[in-house]
């Protein structure tokens, strides 16, 4: 077991918090934030928000079983986004932890290109 304050132990909060402005801040990996990135073109809060605004589940499963690598990841990327949207997606997708909900979206917004 790694001592708290051990150089490879990484920690990071896995749900969203309210910042200034009406936004939340939630903390992805590098993976589920590339993927984003590369669907929106951008990860700036208007456009995933935006995005989540915009987006109209199907009518199957939105639990889709995560295409993303199980690699360990190490470094995560913070972003903002309206909080009206965090809550968007807490609504549509499982809340277990930001991260599952951001790849679940992901995930559909792909299959939808």
């Amino acid at each position: 077991m790694s001592a708290p304050n051990a150089t490879n132990l990484y920690h990071f909060k896995v749900q969203g918090v309210s910042v200034e402005g009406e936004l939340s801040k939630v903390w992805l990996t590098r993976s589920t934030a590339k993927y984003l990135e590369l669907l929106l073109g951008a990860l700036d809060a208007s456009e995933v928000s935006k995005a989540i605004g915009n987006y109209i589940p199907s009518t199957h499963n939105n639990e889709t079983e995560s295409n993303f690598s199980s690699a360990e990841v190490h470094i995560v990327v913070p972003l903002l986004i309206r909080e009206q949207s965090y809550e968007k997606l807490r609504t549509l997708f499982s809340p277990i932890i930001d991260e599952y909900m951001f790849q679940q979206l992901a995930i559909n917004l792909g299959e939808s290109k």
